[in-house]
């Protein structure tokens, strides 16, 4: 999971928790993401859309770029209202 507030990822592992059916990784920001994602094989990731070093789409294409688990599934979050431009993209 790809959060950088706390209370946020705690929310989330919280919704999550599936005894030890589930286990999480957590990181505060995407240079962090990629670093993990460089080191460990995930089944899903999930991210925040506003992140304090890059957006989720910006995180979403260096993972593709970068061959880094291309086919795993990437739920991008957030509580930031689009317009619609960017729901376009």
């Amino acid at each position: 999971m790809v959060e950088d507030n706390q209370p946020d990822a705690s929310q989330i592992a919280r919704i999550l928790e599936n005894g030890e059916l589930i286990q999480l990784d957590f990181a505060t920001d995407g240079r962090h993401a990629l670093e993990q994602l460089e080191a460990t094989t995930y089944d899903c990731i999930i991210a925040d859309y506003m992140l304090p070093d890059m957006e989720g789409s910006d995180l979403l294409a260096n993972i593709q770029s970068g061959q880094r688990q291309p086919a795993t599934p990437l739920i991008v979050y957030s509580a930031k209202d689009f317009s619609k431009t960017e729901k376009q993209n």
